[in-house]
């Protein structure tokens, strides 16, 4: 288990029942769970990253770096990890930054398919059962 493993997935079922809230109380809902599934997801790679030795700045730049590595990474469930967390990270950009975009159910629920994938990559890759 990596060092500082706090329940990251936790973030991911929390976007989870966002997503499901959205689908009758709009579209702030389903951004915050997009917003969710991102933060449980990165944080999930970034702590397999860390196992590996990869020291966090704790800033904004270790988005791209945590990516950068997984997708450096001679491991393919790490690189999937990162094709999945990816394309979550463009819709959480869209989600948290971008009020000309609409974002809609088949978005949030997209960007919970690939926080899922990230986990579920995440827990095979350390060989245990995912929570």
């Amino acid at each position: 288990m990596p060092e500082n493993f706090t329940d990251w997935h936790k973030f991911i079922d929390l976007a989870d029942e966002l997503k499901s809230r959205g689908v009758n109380e709009g579209e702030a809902v389903r951004r915050s769970s997009i917003s969710r599934a991102y933060f449980g997801a990165f944080q999930l790679a970034a702590s397999l990253c860390v196992s590996h030795g990869f020291v966090r700045q704790k800033n904004g730049k270790d988005h791209m770096a945590v990516l950068k590595e997984l997708k450096g990474s001679s491991d393919s469930r790490e690189r999937e990890i990162e094709r999945n967390l990816d394309k979550l990270h463009g819709w959480r950009i869209k989600a948290d930054y971008d009020e000309s975009c609409f974002v809609d159910d088949a978005a949030a629920e997209f960007s919970l398919i690939c926080a899922n994938r990230v986990a579920d990559n995440f827990y095979k890759r350390l060989g245990i059962s995912r929570p």
